[in-house]
């Protein structure tokens, strides 16, 4: 009896397992906006970064993130508007790119100090819609009371600046400059405190005062 032999092939199979890139940096993105100890009133505020892709950011009223009050997948750019009222407090806030590092830490305060009964005018240099170097005949005021100041001539009008004060934008007044506050004049007659940031060059200078005319 002849004993016949099948050959018997043995099959390899190769399995080819395609995967989604994943985004892997080496240094996380620089948290630039809100700053590190800013205060701001902006209840949905912007946060500013290196251009980044496939970012990830995180806000929380703690620095531990342990249970982040906003979590943000999917980011592509260099700037993100949050979206939806946030509360007066403290906040802390980092990104990442993919699965990389996160950034360092960033901490800031929101008061929304418009918002006080008390406050007559509210004037900052960071909500003035306009670049730098421009000269500014309206500064609006931020404060329920609408006493904007205005100059209508050009001779008279600051010059918007950057890194002047702490590091934050400011007007620049170069001694002929004025800008009128209208009706705010009557404020004048009565008891009130004024507060005002500023870096003076010269030793004699004037900044509040209260002329004849209706509008000065």
């Amino acid at each position: 009896m002849t004993n016949v032999v099948k050959p018997y092939a043995v099959g390899i199979i190769c399995f080819l397992v395609l995967m989604a890139p994943i985004s892997v940096r080496s240094q996380a993105p620089l948290a630039l906006e809100p700053a590190q100890s800013s205060v701001i009133a902006d209840r949905t505020p912007l946060f500013v970064f290196t251009e980044c892709s496939d970012c990830r950011i995180e806000l929380d009223d703690m620095d531990d993130f342990m249970s982040p009050e906003l979590e943000i997948d999917g980011i592509i750019g260099d700037s993100l508007e949050v979206t939806g009222d946030l509360q007066d407090g403290t906040y802390f806030w980092r990104i990442r790119e993919g699965i990389g590092p996160w950034s360092e830490v960033k901490e800031f305060r929101l008061f929304d100090i418009g918002s006080l009964s008390s406050l007559n005018q509210w004037l900052i240099a960071d909500s003035i819609s306009a670049n730098l170097g421009d000269l500014i005949g309206d500064w609006n005021d931020l404060s329920s009371q609408g006493f904007d100041m205005v100059q209508a001539l050009p001779d008279g009008q600051p010059e918007l600046v950057d890194s002047e004060l702490n590091g934050k934008r400011a007007l620049r007044f170069d001694g002929a400059d004025l800008l009128n506050g209208g009706d705010i004049h009557d404020l004048l007659d009565g008891s009130l405190n004024i507060y005002v940031v500023h870096r003076a060059t010269e030793l004699t200078y004037t900044l509040l005062g209260k002329g004849r005319g209706v509008n000065d």
